[in-house]
């Protein structure tokens, strides 16, 4: 009869190599990914702006913006700090963002449909670059075999000696030591060191492409609360008849959240389209614009001004929000490291690396051992 360790062995050996390819492309680019922000705006010129005034309205930018692009429709503006105002537009297809002094409104940088890299980056984490409803089973069943390959591992790991100990936390190389031994050094040590942020990032990922794992963790940490179905504020469109304009709601909204959050560092705002009579007006702001799981979110009918009420761990202050609706707000964050400012970006930068050689360092491991029975 097999032991044990001998099955958790095989089922460590056969999730390994089954979800290798896949594991190997989303770690890759994952630690891409990680720092995409950085890497884009060293390729952007200058964005700082000085503080020579009053900040100029959205209603100000989208006129800007869409005299800047005809036939484009600004749909956001987001504000940050010292920083020029990032207005996103689309016209059909095409999807522009158009850099704006917000004091002055001159445009100063834009940035056309051409191609991403970046884009293309979070494609192939998401998806692999297939078709995007079997990419995002592959790869999210991909990362839950994953999961479990982690935790067996950390299983066959565990040292039953002190020796055992040095062994799994340090390489005890010697010019002798031959090519097997080293690899399973680089398998079994490096996966140990980063075993716990691999899962994290692992398990965070699988919130946005496992729906039974959202709403179980969601569940679970809330304590027994159901995740709320998330959908786009409507504006009360039995109220059209106001004169009450989307320009005119979208300042309104600028001008009331600006003096109550005057430390924030950032503010987002969603036009309400002159082509949806029940769009609403989108808020969001930022006190820091690094993060994301802090910021307070709202949403205002576009005749009344009243702020629509709305469920879920997306919406409304994060102060008022409860222990489960937190850790959800926070799950992006996590997932890249950007929750413990640069320090985790690196250490997920690095994790996701290492994750990557695991599949590698798994593979030529069996490869070898295989190689080696048959010339017996």
């Amino acid at each position: 009869m097999i032991s044990l360790k001998k099955a958790i062995k095989k089922i460590h050996l056969w999730l390994g190599l089954a979800s290798g390819i896949v594991v190997f492309i989303v770690c890759v680019t994952g630690c891409l990914w990680v720092f995409n922000k950085e890497i884009n705006s060293a390729f952007l010129p200058d964005m700082s702006v000085q503080n020579s005034g009053h900040l100029l309205p959205p209603s100000r930018l989208k006129t800007i913006a869409e005299a800047y692009c005809p036939g484009a429709e600004a749909m956001n503006v987001q504000y940050n700090k010292g920083e020029a105002a990032q207005l996103t537009l689309t016209k059909e297809k095409e999807r522009t963002q158009l850099f704006v002094n917000p004091y002055t409104g001159a445009v100063i940088y834009k940035k056309g449909n051409s191609f991403d890299f970046f884009r293309f980056v979070l494609n192939g984490h998401r998806t692999l670059w297939l078709p995007k409803d079997i990419g995002h089973l592959v790869v999210n069943y991909g990362v839950l075999i994953f999961v479990i390959t982690l935790l067996s591992g950390l299983v066959l790991w565990w040292p039953k000696s002190r020796k055992g100990l040095r062994n799994g936390t340090g390489f005890m190389w010697k010019k002798s030591t031959g090519i097997t031994k080293r690899l399973f050094d680089l398998h079994n040590v490096l996966g140990f060191y980063v075993c716990i942020v691999l899962l994290a990032i692992g398990m965070t990922g699988m919130v946005w492409g496992l729906e039974w794992w959202s709403k179980g963790t969601y569940w679970l940490t809330t304590g027994g609360e159901k995740l709320p179905d998330w959908g786009v504020a409507q504006s009360d469109t039995l109220k059209t008849g106001t004169k009450m304009t989307p320009e005119k709601a979208v300042d309104y909204v600028f001008f009331k959240l600006l003096p109550e959050y005057p430390e924030a560092e950032g503010f987002q705002f969603g036009y309400a389209s002159p082509k949806e009579a029940s769009s609403s007006i989108y808020a969001a702001v930022y006190p820091d614009v690094d993060k994301y799981y802090n910021r307070d979110v709202f949403s205002f009918d576009r005749y009344s001004l009243k702020e629509i009420p709305q469920r879920g761990p997306y919406v409304g202050k994060y102060a008022d929000a409860g222990f489960g609706d937190k850790l959800r707000r926070m799950n992006y964050d996590i997932h890249v490291g950007a929750i413990w400012g640069l320090p985790g970006k690196v250490i997920v930068f690095f994790a996701a690396l290492i994750g990557a050689s695991l599949p590698v360092t798994g593979f030529l491991l069996w490869w070898r051992r295989t190689q080696k029975k048959k010339k017996r």
